[in-house]
Formats: C-alpha cells, structure tokens, sequence
C-alpha cells in the first residue's frame, strides 16, 4: 500500500484491518501449534513403534541366535565321567527340542546341535575321539562314530 491509499481510509477501518490481520495471525498460530502437537504425538508414536520393533528384532534374532543352545546347556546339562561317553546325540537333541518348543525359543537344527556339541566336547577335559566311520577291529571309541556320537554330559535330574 502507498501513502495515498492510506490517506483515503479513515482510522477506524485503520484499525479494523489492523485487527483482522492480528487475528489471523493468532488463528494461524493456533493452527501451526496444533500442528506442532499432531506431528509430536506422531513422532512419539513412531518412536516407539521403531523401539518396539528393534527389540523385538533384537529378541528374534537372539532366539535365532545360538544362545538358545547357551541357555538349555546351562540349565540342562552337567559332565559326566565316562569311557565311552555316556550320552548319545539323539538324547540330548530332543531333550533340547522339547525344552526350546517349551519356552517358545527358536532350536538349531541338529547339524548345527551336533556342531556346538563337538566344539564343547573338543574343549573339555575329556577331548573329541569320533571317527566318521566305523572301521573293522576298532574298538569303540569314546565319542562314538558317524551319526553315532556320545558326549561327556549328562541331563541334569
């Protein structure tokens, strides 16, 4: 607006145009604020939807995770003294099963069992003998053969 268009309005109109544009600018304040809460909720919202999602990724793939294997071996499973090894695979693989399907927890398939148990065995005092085959004369040998094997654990009572 320029000087002479001033000039032509009298000083109420002055001063109605000046109070409608103050109060348009406290509506769009209002309406920017409510905004601002919208998008806050929103964001809270989504933060914790992305929150539970990460921990519930993070519980899946600790499921998926060998600690599966960790937590049944410590509840389950003690050494036991013997030559040969007392166990066979097959017992303690569906005790594991049974005990995983129980709590809900994801279970390793049995090569990858077979796999944990053998790194287990081979560190222990007693040490890994197991052949993939049986040869004729052997004797037997303490962690058994092929699909056969014996560990030196037994399932706690």
């Amino acid at each position: 607006m320029n000087l002479q268009m001033l000039e032509s309005f009298d000083i109420n109109t002055l001063k109605g145009m000046v109070t409608n544009l103050m109060s348009e600018n406290e509506m769009i304040k209002i309406q920017l604020s409510e905004k601002n809460k919208q998008y806050d909720n929103l964001k809270k919202e989504h933060d914790k939807l992305y929150f539970d999602w990460k921990t519930y990724k993070n519980v899946f793939e600790n499921k998926k995770n060998l600690s599966s294997f960790n937590q049944w071996f410590d509840i389950n499973c003690e050494e036991a003294d013997g030559d040969p090894a007392p166990t066979e695979i097959n017992i303690l693989y569906h005790n594991y099963v049974k005990w995983s399907i129980e709590f809900g927890i994801i279970y390793l398939n049995k090569k990858q069992f077979r796999d944990k148990l053998t790194e287990w065995q081979k560190k222990s005092k007693y040490g890994l003998y197991w052949e993939s085959k049986k040869s004729p004369g052997q004797n037997e040998l303490s962690n058994g053969y092929g699909i056969h094997m014996k560990f030196n654990l037994k399932l706690k009572e």
